[in-house]
C-alpha cells in the first residue's frame, strides 16, 4: 500500500501498462520511492476531483514514482509542489535517457496529506515518449530507477547552476526526440543534441559534426559512415526532403532499414553522451559554457579521448 506521512507533499509520476518488473515499495538512498498501484488512493474523493476517466486510467497505473518532503503549508499548492513534481518527472526522463521505456500513458500528479486525507491539488497528461522502431524491448527494473535516483543530484545541480545552457539544451533536444513519433523527426533532434555538445563552425557543421562525434563513438572507418548518415538524414529533415535522400546509396531493400537503425544509433548515442557527461564531474567542468567546450574540441584527438573515456559502441546497437 502507498503511504505517506501526514503534513508531506507529494509529486507523482504515475504510468499506466508500463513494461516493468519493480519491487513494491522500494525506496532509493536519494529518496524516490517506487509502487506497483495507485488505486488504493483513488476512493470516492479522488473520483470526484478528477473524474471516473482518469480515475480508471490511474487504477491501471503498474510504476508509481514519489517523490515527497514535510511541509509547513501542506494544504497550499505552490513551489514545494513544483520542486517534488518535476524531480519525480526528472526521475523519468533519466530512465528514458537509459532506454526508452514502454508505456501507454503516463500521468503527473500533485498533492498533500492534510490530516490523514490524501488531496490531490493538480493532475495532468505528461507527454509520450516513444520508441524508435526495432528498439531492444527492455523492461523498467529497480537497477533501473535505481541509476536516476543516483543521477537526479546531478541533473538538479545543473537546472540550479545557471551555466551549462548549451549541454542544457542538447539534454532537451535528446528528450524531444523519445517525444517525436515520426523517425525522421527523432533523428533530427538526437542529431541536433550532438551539435549543442559538438560546438561545429558555421560552414563546417558535417565535416566537424562527423569527425568531433568520434570522440563520443570510437575513431573508425564504419563509425564515420554512421555519423555521415547521421547527419545526413538530420539535413534532410531539417530542410524538408524525403527520410530517404540520405540513403540513396544503399540497396533499395536496405534503405528503410538502415535509415531504422541510424535513428537507434542516434538516440543511443545522443543519450549516452549527456549521461556521461552529467554524472561525471570532471567532465561536466568542460560544458559549462562555450568557451569551455570550445578549448575541450581545440584539443588533440588522443587528449579528447582520454579526458572523455571509453566510447560508446555504436555496433552494438541493434
Amino acid at each position: 500500500m502507498l503511504t505517506l506521512p501526514d503534513s508531506h507533499k507529494f509529486g507523482i509520476v504515475a504510468m499506466q501498462n508500463v513494461a516493468a518488473d519493480v519491487t513494491n515499495g522500494l525506496t532509493f538512498a536519494n529518496g524516490t520511492v517506487i509502487f506497483t498501484s495507485i488505486s488504493d488512493w483513488v476512493n470516492s474523493q479522488w473520483r470526484r476531483w478528477i473524474g471516473e476517466l482518469r480515475a480508471q486510467d490511474l487504477e491501471q497505473c503498474n510504476l508509481i514514482i514519489l517523490r515527497h518532503a514535510h511541509s509547513s503549508r501542506p494544504e497550499v499548492l505552490d513551489a514545494e509542489h513544483e520542486a517534488l513534481s518535476r524531480e519525480a518527472n526528472a526521475i523519468l526522463i533519466l530512465t528514458a535517457y537509459q532506454f526508452a521505456p514502454w508505456y501507454e500513458s503516463a500521468w503527473s500528479i500533485r498533492g498533500s496529506i492534510v490530516n490523514g486525507q490524501r488531496e490531490v491539488r493538480q493532475m495532468g497528461r505528461i507527454p509520450d515518449l516513444y520508441r524508435t522502431q526495432g528498439s531492444d524491448p527492455r523492461r523498467i527494473t529497480d537497477q533501473t530507477i535505481e541509476y536516476a535516483d543516483k543521477t537526479l543530484p546531478d541533473w538538479l545541480a545543473v537546472r540550479a547552476s545557471g551555466q551549462f545552457h548549451r549541454f542544457r539544451l542538447s539534454m532537451g533536444m535528446v528528450l524531444n526526440g523519445l517525444r517525436e513519433s515520426y523517425g525522421e523527426e527523432r533523428v533530427h533532434q538526437y542529431a541536433r543534441a550532438l551539435e549543442g555538445l559538438i560546438l561545429p563552425k558555421i560552414g563546417a557543421t558535417e565535416k566537424q559534426f562527423v569527425h568531433r562525434s568520434l570522440t563520443f563513438a570510437g575513431a573508425s572507418d564504419k563509425n564515420r559512415q554512421i555519423m555521415r548518415d547521421i547527419f545526413r538524414m538530420r539535413s534532410a529533415t531539417e530542410h524538408l526532403h524525403s527520410w530517404d535522400t540520405a540513403v540513396q546509396d544503399y540497396p533499395v531493400e536496405e534503405r528503410e532499414i538502415t535509415a531504422l537503425l541510424r535513428t537507434r544509433q542516434a538516440e543511443q548515442l545522443a543519450a549516452a553522451a549527456v549521461l556521461r557527461i552529467l554524472t561525471t564531474p570532471s567532465l561536466r567542468t568542460w560544458f559549462e559554457n562555450d568557451a569551455r567546450i570550445s578549448e575541450f574540441w581545440l584539443l588533440k584527438d588522443h587528449e579528447r579521448s582520454s579526458i572523455w573515456g571509453a566510447p560508446f559502441r555504436l555496433q552494438d546497437v541493434l
